[in-house]
């Protein structure tokens, strides 16, 4: 339903947990794949997108990418992949400019989707209350991923120890639980609301969130008068929260 770019963005989120300036503001080259973890992310969190960076000089925070959250990631590197690349997964629209895409990014295609009542935030309180709760995280345990305290450094040494160092094994099972945690969730959710595997009703429910009732109503007419599908690869925007005229 949605631009690739921002559909793995969504899930890089939610695999990650990590802020959502985090997010929009991660290259490329901060991720790294071991041959040891063919299937995972190694994510190196920059100090300057660490809340306590200036406490830590030069330290990253280290955060495993796992399941579909390794495949998103493996997604947006092919797209960010081309001549004159600045190396951002979430480039600004610009197409000279050097820096990654507004914050609320992300927060914008979150608003649409219908049933979504949460912020990007909400999924670090969530990996915090239902980590412990239901995936046998101890008590502030999540704060091995959400806590930007803990440092690391970014050169290939971490490899060698990635797959075998307890703190970065524990970080991985814990993430590892959280998507799987997150796949029940999503199965729940299409099972009380089977319209969630419904092309049409979703992109008919974007945007009626997006632009409201009358201008989807003038959409109908107007692609029933064209004779052409209601839903094409128009749906696919850049930016929801954009409003621009025209059906």
């Amino acid at each position: 339903m949605l631009d690739p770019r921002i559909a793995y963005g969504i899930q890089l989120l939610l695999a990650s947990a990590q802020r959502r300036r985090t997010v929009i503001g991660a290259t490329r080259n901060r991720f790294k794949r071991y041959p040891e973890t063919p299937d995972e992310e190694a994510w190196y969190v920059p100090p300057y997108w660490r809340k306590s960076g200036s406490k830590r000089g030069n330290r990253y925070h280290l955060v495993p990418v796992v399941s579909w959250g390794a495949k998103a990631v493996y997604e947006l590197d092919k797209l960010s992949d081309f001549e004159g690349s600045s190396g951002c997964l979430f480039p600004a629209r610009s197409r000279n400019s050097k820096k990654p895409a507004d914050d609320g990014l992300l927060n914008d295609y979150l608003e649409v989707m219908p049933g979504i009542n949460f912020s990007p935030q909400c999924v670090r309180y969530a990996l915090a209350k239902y980590g412990e709760r239901d995936l046998g995280f101890s008590k502030s345990e999540a704060k091995l991923i959400l806590d930007h305290l803990e440092g690391t450094e970014s050169d290939d040494v971490t490899g060698q120890f990635y797959s075998t160092n307890p703190a970065i094994a524990r970080k991985r099972q814990m993430m590892s639980a959280w998507c799987a945690w997150l796949d029940t969730w999503a199965e729940r959710a299409i099972k009380e609301e089977p319209r969630l595997l419904d092309q049409d009703w979703l992109c008919e429910s974007i945007y009626r969130n997006r632009y409201g009732e009358d201008r989807l109503q003038r959409r109908i007419a107007l692609r029933k008068k064209q004779g052409t599908p209601l839903w094409g690869v128009d749906i696919k925007q850049k930016r929801p929260a954009r409003k621009r005229g025209g059906s």
